[in-house]
């Protein structure tokens, strides 16, 4: 349904006439530096208990995207009688660094009717490797006096790479006493992606002939597949479905030279934001003997354990180079 759904708005987009007797296509190529915030998570419940009390242990990874991410972008605009009727954009960007921040993992007890009782915690230093993909195409549907509506498609595609390294914290023993421990050496191994096609509104304002002001907004329909590797366990977990997502944008172009100039230097400011969940069922699978185990568990594998994979990130960069 929802893939119907999108196809019947890409014809809706290539349907709409906006009457004019001559197209101008302009085009901008610019560098990307953007300094990014937030975290991508994951969360578990596995049940462990279904004697006279049913306990579950639930445990939530929170994994840091606080970065600074470099790379490219390329628009195309068509323009009649002064506005841009058409435009595409697409941008891929890389992080230069690795978080600042700390990779940190919860574990708790749970029971219905009590209280939950957090028996571990964790933080782990990380060092990261991701791709952004950004891809948009906007047709105008609607102006008055100098400022448009949009109808937006896109698509946005995340591969986030994070190794697991140099974890401390603390556990609860017998008689509920925290023990406090540290590790020095790869814990985990952790993929994620996200494919993100979208449909949104943009709005722009058109200040002067040289700048302009957009915001915009975007829901997308998110498939997720997440692999953890947790190599002092030897258990390798995965994961994939779909959820819901959105994603908005606020943009400042501001060009440099006179509008004439057949180059002309500009630059943008912009801020991003995207979040988005989903809940899934997560296999895992031993390829090795658990230490924390009294059991040789190489080869045992549990399906459908409720999984929940979510993110909540801003971006917030600027853009600089020519215009066309």
């Amino acid at each position: 349904m929802r893939f119907k759904i999108f196809i019947a708005l890409i014809i809706l987009l290539t349907s709409f006439q906006i009457a004019s007797a001559e197209y101008k296509t302009t085009a901008t190529l610019s560098p990307v530096l953007g300094r990014g915030f937030g975290h991508s998570n994951y969360e578990m419940n596995t049940l462990v208990s279904a004697d006279s009390i049913v306990v579950y242990a639930r445990s939530k990874l929170e994994f840091p995207m606080d970065v600074f991410w470099a790379g490219g972008s390329l628009e195309f605009n068509y323009i009649s009688n002064g506005r841009t009727d058409w435009s595409g954009n697409i941008s891929l960007v890389t992080n230069i660094n690795n978080p600042t921040g700390k990779m940190k993992d919860s574990d708790w007890f749970s029971s219905p009717g009590y209280q939950e009782l957090q028996f571990a915690y964790t933080e782990s230093d990380v060092t990261m490797s991701a791709i952004m993909l950004n891809a948009e195409l906007s047709r105008r549907f609607y102006s008055w006096s100098n400022a448009s509506t949009y109808l937006t498609l896109g698509l946005r595609y995340q591969k986030i790479d994070q190794d697991i390294i140099n974890f401390s914290g603390w556990q609860l023993d017998e008689n509920l006493e925290k023990v406090y421990y540290t590790y020095n050496d790869l814990a985990m191994l952790y993929t994620v992606k996200y494919i993100m096609p979208t449909v949104g509104l943009k709005y722009r304002l058109d200040i002067n002939q040289k700048s302009s002001f957009a915001v915009s907004a975007a829901y997308a329909f998110t498939y997720a597949e997440d692999v953890d590797d947790h190599v002092l366990r030897y258990k390798i977990s995965t994961a994939d479905g779909t959820g819901a997502g959105f994603l908005g944008r606020i943009n400042y172009y501001n060009e440099l030279g006179k509008p004439n100039l057949q180059s002309r230097p500009f630059f943008s400011l912009y801020a991003d934001f995207f979040t988005a969940k989903i809940s899934t069922g997560q296999t895992q699978t031993w390829y090795g003997d658990d230490p924390i185990s009294d059991e040789d568990d190489t080869g045992t594998v549990i399906k459908d354990i409720p999984h929940e994979i979510t993110s909540t990130q801003f971006q917030m960069g600027l853009n600089f180079g020519l215009a066309f």
